[in-house]
């Protein structure tokens, strides 16, 4: 399939990206693939000019800590709780993880293939860890 042209379906437009690469602007330095709960993600390193930066208006400058009880706490005193996402998935994870446990899954000393009913039920263990670290990159990107 070397040198064969693929057709991808992307949830994010690539018009701007494919512009500037056709004009000459832009490069793809690299692209990374990877398979993640039945999906492919690809993200593309592009190397563009740097864009205009806008002059900063103060010289007011707030300093961040990052922690784990709290997600933020500003200089300014302003602290942002740490959400816990992980905290409200437990009793579905444990639930999930425990019934995955009861199931005849894949052994490597003998061999063993894993039944159908242990990949879904591992299917559904891997779904809510997603769940958990989407949660987790929404409210940082959010932040």
């Amino acid at each position: 399939m070397r040198g064969a042209a693929l057709r991808l379906q992307l949830h994010e437009s690539t018009r701007k990206l494919a512009r500037r690469i056709e004009t000459g602007i832009a490069r793809i330095r690299s692209a990374t693939v990877s398979f993640q709960r039945g999906r492919w993600h690809v993200s593309f390193s592009a190397e563009l000019p740097d864009p205009m930066l806008a002059q900063r208006t103060s010289d007011r400058v707030i300093g961040v800590d990052l922690g784990v009880k709290s997600l933020a706490v500003l200089s300014s005193g302003e602290v942002v709780p740490n959400p816990r996402h992980l905290d409200g998935a437990l009793a579905a994870l444990r639930r999930a993880q425990r019934r995955c446990s009861r199931r005849h899954g894949p052994d490597r000393r003998t061999r063993a293939a894993p039944s159908n009913r242990w990949r879904k039920a591992n299917d559904r263990v891997t779904a809510l860890h997603t769940r958990v670290g989407n949660q987790r990159r929404d409210g940082l990107r959010h932040l």
